[in-house]
């Protein structure tokens, strides 16, 4: 038999790697069973920072303080306790929290002398108005610390003390020797970047520090493919190829672009890809449907170079797929992923507090306004100012195009399409069938309307699933069940694709993929949160000023390229 010992340090690795990851919901799970064995104060620890990380503050500070009474001069619990807090207070503005939070830090500091719990307690200080006692703090960090240290944290950590100090030289200098120290790892330069931005808030930061940490400009992609063989009037032909990539690295350039997000379908999704791939930029590609489909309708019928282009990129690049559910002719596969792929990048824009842009490659002589397509999906743009537009007719003398080449042969295409809807999936806490029914009937008939009528509702003992035609009017419903419940004893979840709704006996049912999908962000969804998958906050980001998205973790669903993002979402007041 294995010594407990080695099983637990297996799983310690095995749950520190999930973190790491961005698996916070498979941490929790693995922490929670590990638990039941084990009284590891290491596995305690992580358990609270996935509980905190999947959205749950409150939770693992419940959890974690009376933990934190018995261990008080370790640095782990105490680093994560004033996390904990340093997050409740960013989210509630509440005093108390930072207080608490720079007086765990400052504890274990004074007992320790551990530099990363030292340097919290120090800006903490400052952000609870209590400067004096930060300053003070930095000057023992100061004069604990070197920086001739080859260690990146601990340089950052001096950096940080000189700026507390209001040593603005010092900083500056440290602050440029940190970037070097970092190169191209995007990660800690964030890290230094969040940090700066919240000290901002209470204690002048030099505009050069900002600027050096400055995260890149986050840029969407939309554009016309190679034009078919059959097309009518040429719109971009393969000719002008180089052209059209010259331009999109210009543009990359000049809006010094270092994350991307587009399709990859032949033409312009490829062409910025691989220029994208040339700067050492990141792309995340978002596909509408399984591989073998888009191939097929949109990167092969312009030959073997491009499928291999394509296969390259994949190979390069993370990619994720909006359904793992065949395409079948359904074109608003390429509307919804088109809108998603849009709307998370201007969620990545604002995690890193960053600028965002559109850069497009469009025809201005193609007056056709195809679903899904590029002009339809440059009209969903919320920020018409802040578009870099290619225009391929500038290349090429030929007459604009009047009207879409097939990319796929109709004749194949399923007489019954799934629609793409917004599920929600909402578990209520000791509510009866009954009483769910009666509140769903309440909300509908609410005065004054609501903005839109669940499309079907499915009711099982304690939860039901309803499907809607929009974000904003699944959100919406939401918000009124919130609103007319008891939300602490909800769990609520979203999310959206292809479904199935069939009907037997005037009892109606959903199936397909994207039920699943928000099954299993409801098993791990905490009680009182409100939770959705990347496409849902992709498209609400976009429609909706007055939400705000937390990324709390990923699932793997156990499929090719199928590793679904969720965000938690707070309605700002």
């Amino acid at each position: 038999m294995t010594p407990t010992y080695y099983l637990t340090v297996t799983k310690v690795e095995q749950i520190e790697k999930l973190i790491h990851q961005g698996h916070y919901f498979e941490a929790r799970s693995l922490a929670t069973s590990t638990l039941s064995e084990s009284d590891d104060l290491r596995v305690k620890q992580l358990h609270a920072l996935a509980i905190s990380k999947s959205g749950g503050a409150q939770a693992a500070k419940d959890y974690l303080e009376p933990i934190y009474q018995k261990h008080p001069e370790d640095p782990e619990t105490a680093g994560i306790l004033g996390g904990i807090y340093k997050e409740l207070f960013k989210n509630s503005q509440e005093t108390k929290y930072a207080l608490l939070s720079r007086d765990t830090y400052h504890q274990n500091f004074t007992a320790t002398g551990n530099y990363y719990t030292g340097i919290n307690a120090a800006t903490m200080s400052i952000i609870a108005g209590k400067a004096a006692k930060g300053k003070e703090i930095a000057g023992e960090l100061i004069n604990k610390l070197s920086e001739s240290s080859s260690d990146f944290w601990e340089v950052a950590t001096l950096a940080e003390a000189h700026l507390i100090k209001r040593d603005k030289t010092k900083a500056m200098s440290l602050y440029f020797q940190v970037i070097q120290m970092a190169g191209d790892d995007w990660g800690k330069i964030n890290s230094v970047f969040n940090q700066l931005w919240l000290l901002n808030h209470y204690l002048p930061v030099p505009s050069e520090i900002l600027k050096a940490f400055s995260p890149p400009t986050v840029v969407a992609f939309v554009g016309h493919m190679i034009d078919h063989q059959d097309r009518l009037m040429p719109r971009f032909p393969e000719v002008i190829e180089l052209k059209v990539k010259n331009s999109i690295s210009n543009a990359i350039k000049t809006l010094h672009a270092k994350i991307g997000y587009c399709s990859l379908a032949c033409g312009s999704d490829i062409l910025f890809a691989e220029a994208m791939a040339e700067t050492n930029a990141q792309v995340t590609i978002y596909l509408p449907f399984n591989k073998a489909d888009f191939l097929k309708t949109s990167v092969a019928f312009a030959g073997e170079h491009w499928v291999k282009r394509f296969e390259d990129l994949i190979k390069k690049y993370p990619v994720k797929v909006m359904t793992s559910e065949n395409f079948d002719g359904n074109a608003e596969l390429f509307s919804f992923h088109g809108k998603v792929l849009l709307g998370t990048s201007l969620l990545k824009s604002q995690l890193l507090h960053a600028d965002a842009g559109l850069i497009t490659v469009q025809s201005q002589r193609d007056l056709e306004g195809k679903e899904g397509g590029t002009r339809d999906m440059i009209n969903t743009w919320p920020f018409p100012s802040k578009i870099v537009r290619i225009n391929p007719d500038e290349f090429h003398s030929l007459p604009g195009a009047t009207s879409e080449s097939k990319s796929f042969n109709e004749d194949e295409i399923k007489t019954k399409v799934k629609p793409v809807r917004f599920l929600i999936k909402a578990i209520i806490q000791g509510m009866k069938l009954d009483e769910i029914d009666y509140l769903i009937k309440r909300i509908v008939k609410l005065d004054p309307p609501i903005i839109e009528a669940p499309h079907v509702v499915v009711v099982d003992e304690d939860s039901l699933v309803a499907a809607f035609t929009s974000a904003r009017g699944a959100m919406n419903f939401v918000q009124l069940i919130v609103k007319n419940g008891k939300p602490e004893t909800m769990r609520i979840s979203l999310h959206a694709g292809p479904i199935s709704i069939e009907s037997q006996n005037n009892n109606p049912s959903i199936t397909g993929t994207t039920l699943v999908e928000i099954n299993a962000i409801s098993s791990h969804a905490l009680t009182g949160l409100i939770y959705c998958s990347e496409q849902v906050a992709a498209i609400l980001v976009m429609e909706r000023q007055d939400l705000l998205f937390h990324p709390v973790g990923r699932i793997d669903l156990g499929e090719e390229w199928k590793e679904m993002e969720v965000y938690t979402v707070d309605l700002l007041q």
